[in-house]
């Protein structure tokens, strides 16, 4: 017999994200991985990295921030799962 442990973590959320925004180039993926999550963050441009830290999440959201390199432009994102 298994034993299954239930994350919270927002499963609507996982996947690859983009902005609309004509401005922001940047692309999320977000992954589960052990028991966490993992995000990664590109600049669909040019493929920089971003560096990414402060990783939290509830069973409705995930936060982080994220800082571009070569600028040291710094933001801190909120997505929150919604009803559809």
């Amino acid at each position: 017999m298994s034993n299954v442990f239930f994350l919270h973590i927002p499963t609507a959320l996982l996947g690859r994200w983009r902005s609309e925004d004509d401005y922001n180039s940047a692309e999320y993926e977000i992954i589960v991985e052990g028991n966490g999550l993992k995000i990664t963050a590109v600049d669909a441009n040019d493929s920089e990295e971003f560096e990414i830290s402060g990783v939290e999440f509830t069973k409705d959201t995930i936060e982080f921030d994220t800082m571009m390199p070569s600028t040291g432009r710094l933001a801190h994102l909120s997505l929150k799962a919604i009803a559809g």
